[in-house]
């Protein structure tokens, strides 16, 4: 998928594409240009996403003692595993030069990627403790806030985190809601002078315990309490929410 940008409140590109793979499932980068060698560096050297990288070269710049298998693959295949790297023989594609791939196999192409990415995918990432310091964390958690209340303003998100220890600027959260939305898991809708941001799917990003001296809650019981709320007390809110769960549906 190619960005123009601007995307959203995002002015650098490298720095919207490091915030969308701190969310992804897995990372596939192939490192066959600048652009994408750029990229491979930056991302090998910031943990939560190098943990969720699958990258493909090819066998000539793989055995080339370049910056790239001397850099980021070395590191990457140092710190995480072989598995981090999938190395494809030109020759089995069809193909001479990884810049110049219009005669390449596709049914060959598609066999030599398809084992590394399901292994990949078959390793389960484990839940890490939140950070504040990492975006991904963040997104993932105003996510969770939005799928609690159903649907929030941008003013509801600033208090919920100021009120959390994490403040944020209106800038910055547009930032976060940029990225849930690009994933379907809020749905953007102004409805008058109000903008409200709903939750697409009742997964749950963000995962808490209360502490012990806190009485425990029903989850389910609380959603459910809160859409009643909703319906009764704030009409248009209640109808962004209606048009989300119909988009999660269809």
């Amino acid at each position: 998928m190619e960005w123009a940008l601007p995307v959203g409140e995002y002015l650098e590109l490298l720095e919207f594409e490091a915030d969308i793979a701190q969310i992804s499932d897995l990372i596939i980068l192939f490192s066959e240009s600048e652009g994408s060698i750029a990229e491979l560096g930056a991302f090998s050297v910031i943990d939560e996403i190098a943990r969720r990288m699958l990258v493909f070269v090819d066998h000539k710049n793989y055995a080339d003692t370049s910056f790239i298998s001397l850099g980021p693959l070395g590191f990457l295949t140092r710190k995480h595993g072989d598995e981090y790297v999938s190395v494809l023989q030109l020759q089995d594609l069809g193909i001479e030069d990884i810049k110049k791939p219009g005669d390449i196999d596709l049914d060959a192409f598609l066999k030599a990627t398809d084992g590394p990415i399901k292994f990949r995918l078959s390793e389960k990432v484990e839940p890490t403790t939140f950070d504040g310091t990492r975006n991904g964390h963040i997104t993932k958690l105003i996510t969770g806030l939005v799928q609690y209340y159903a649907a929030l303003t941008l003013d509801e998100i600033e208090t919920l985190l100021f009120c959390m220890g994490i403040p944020k600027t209106p800038q910055e959260i547009k930032k976060h809601l940029n990225c849930a939305e690009l994933f379907e898991w809020v749905q953007k809708e102004k409805r008058g002078i109000t903008t409200y941001y709903a939750a697409i799917e009742g997964g749950n990003a963000l995962y808490f315990e209360l502490r012990p001296e806190y009485r425990s809650i029903d989850r389910v019981r609380w959603r459910s309490d809160v859409l009643n709320y909703w319906r009764h007390n704030d009409a248009e809110r209640f109808a962004s929410i209606q048009v989300a769960l119909r988009k999660a549906k269809s």
